[in-house]
């Protein structure tokens, strides 16, 4: 068993790695992109119908980032903006915003990691990330959809890392890569790009100029969202 385990865990080390090293320049060239301005009142919308009825409750929020230095997590309040990963405390209590569908902060949406993994279509419902509670901004909108990214695993691959012994938790971490999210305002769920070929599924109906060329699993983003840019 121990031999399998360390067989299995070798496999997916070399599996992320490639990942990574794949999307870490196409993620860098797109920091340009316009952020999306929402037309959602500002507050904490703490359930899926919330959102889709537009009704908030409008608590003052502080955002905070999130870093991980040398393995230690560092909640901090940046300096000048909202990064597009970030935390919310209410304000008055100094409490961390836990288990809402979405927030409207600054004029801009953000949808906390635990709403899309509950409400992520059939499909996508085995994606996860270890924690539950940060939040992703939404980068641009449409009609049909809205657009952000998010660091998710495959949650059985995931499950298995964590099982393997020391050093299982960072590899768990590790292999939460920058995924393509996008809310369905008309099915009112989410769909995550799993992949290229998940993507390709997605988008060869809707825009079939949009299909990626997959060099390796994951999709390049940037492809990702001008594609979506052209459908939403």
């Amino acid at each position: 068993m121990k031999l399998f385990l360390f067989f299995a865990l070798l496999l997916l080390s070399h599996f992320v790695s490639a990942q990574t090293n794949g999307i870490a320049s196409e993620v860098a060239t797109t920091a340009s992109d316009t952020v999306f301005k929402a037309y959602y009142p500002e507050g904490v919308y703490e359930t899926k119908e919330d959102f889709v009825r537009k009704r908030n409750k409008n608590y003052p929020l502080t955002a905070k980032s999130i870093e991980f230095r040398n393995k230690k997590k560092v909640i901090y309040k940046p300096e000048t903006g909202v990064p597009q990963s970030c935390l919310f405390y209410y304000t008055k209590t100094d409490e961390m915003v836990r288990d809402v569908f979405a927030i409207s902060y600054g004029g801009e949406i953000y949808f906390q990691l635990s709403a899309i993994m509950e409400y992520a279509n059939r499909k996508d419902r085995f994606q996860n990330n270890i924690h539950d509670y940060p939040f992703v901004q939404v980068l641009f909108s449409g009609g049909h959809y809205m657009y952000t990214e998010a660091p998710l695993a495959d949650e059985w691959e995931q499950g298995l890392a964590m099982n393997a012994g020391p050093g299982g938790y960072d590899m768990a971490v590790r292999m939460q890569l920058q995924k393509g999210v996008v809310w369905d305002l008309y099915k009112f769920e989410f769909n995550v790009f799993k992949n290229c070929k998940d993507f390709n599924a997605f988008i060869a109906p809707l825009y079939p100029e949009g299909i990626l060329q997959c060099i390796g699993k994951s999709a390049n983003l940037v492809d990702v969202r001008r594609a979506i840019k052209a459908i939403r």
